[in-house]
């Protein structure tokens, strides 16, 4: 199943939730949010396996091709280093990439984020009462749930920030005290 038919296959599935709320402008806010969540969950769960699976076969190749040798001369040694050469790089730049990107961070929040919605919707349908009550309980549990998002992202971003501003300020000390000892 390829990316686009998991996306559509699950928007579907999270149609069938949120189609019996009346109320043209929650129901399009939840569909929005909800769809949104779905594709960049969906997005980085692809992105955190493929770089993962990059990151665990090409130390394991250059293992074997270093371990089977064979090659002691001419253009086979080269294609060795090559390739060898190749693997290292992949290897390097997709761990590099996981550690930057936060592709697992990123697809468990927005996983997080949709199961929640879902369970909204799920306990708005069951609920028995006054359609107005059940609409305000189910604005405040859905906005509840994206400010939660929201604020995890804010404190995300305000660690980066902090951890850059810490290597921009010993970045510079460095620089000083190389300045200092010419």
């Amino acid at each position: 199943m390829g990316i686009g038919s998991a996306i559509k296959k699950e928007k579907e599935d999270f149609k069938y939730l949120y189609k019996g709320i009346e109320n043209e402008v929650v129901r399009e806010r939840i569909r929005a949010s909800g769809e949104w969540y779905i594709e960049h969950a969906i997005k980085y769960k692809r992105k955190f396996y493929i770089f993962s699976i990059i990151g665990i076969v090409a130390p394991l190749l250059i293992t074997v091709i270093n371990s089977t040798g064979g090659a002691t001369e001419g253009t086979c040694l080269f294609n060795i280093r090559v390739v060898t050469a190749i693997c290292s790089v992949l290897a390097s730049f997709s761990s590099t990439f996981l550690a930057i990107s936060k592709c697992k961070e990123k697809w468990t929040i927005y996983r997080n984020a949709v199961e929640q919605i879902k369970n909204a919707l799920t306990l708005y349908a069951i609920e028995k009462g006054d359609e107005n009550k059940r609409l305000e309980r189910l604005v405040e549990r859905t906005e509840s749930i994206m400010q939660e998002e929201h604020d995890r992202w804010n404190t995300i971003v305000k660690e980066r920030k902090e951890a850059d501003g810490v290597r921009s300020t010993q970045r510079k000390e460095n620089e000083r005290e190389e300045q200092d000892g010419e």
